[in-house]
């Protein structure tokens, strides 16, 4: 990835985040902690982009810190199962342009 403002200054930090986490369910362990929860803030951010969009925020969640994406799914299903009726849709829906417009 080029270098460039914000993208690649927050490489380093994806990095060891996605590090921390690796194959277990939530960053200490098995339970959630509030730093979860800080991290799912976090992501939520990248993952409501469109699946084509050009971020290279998106580009990294999707690609090399996927297990990022995939803790931010398992505290949406743990916790908020009414996550499309609090937000503008479902980040994981194959059909995001129709998902992220408020009507």
């Amino acid at each position: 990835m080029e270098q460039g403002l914000c993208p690649c200054d927050c490489r380093d930090d994806l990095k060891a985040l996605s590090a921390q986490l690796g194959d277990k369910p939530f960053l200490l362990g098995d339970k959630p902690c509030l730093a979860d929860f800080a991290l799912f803030g976090i992501v939520s951010i990248m993952v409501i982009l469109p699946k084509d969009s050009v971020s290279p925020f998106k580009k990294l969640i999707d690609g090399e810190f996927n297990n990022l994406v995939k803790h931010h799914s398992r505290l949406v299903d743990k916790y908020w199962p009414d996550y499309e009726k609090l937000t503008f849709g479902n980040p994981y829906a194959e059909d995001q342009e129709k998902v992220f417009f408020v009507k």
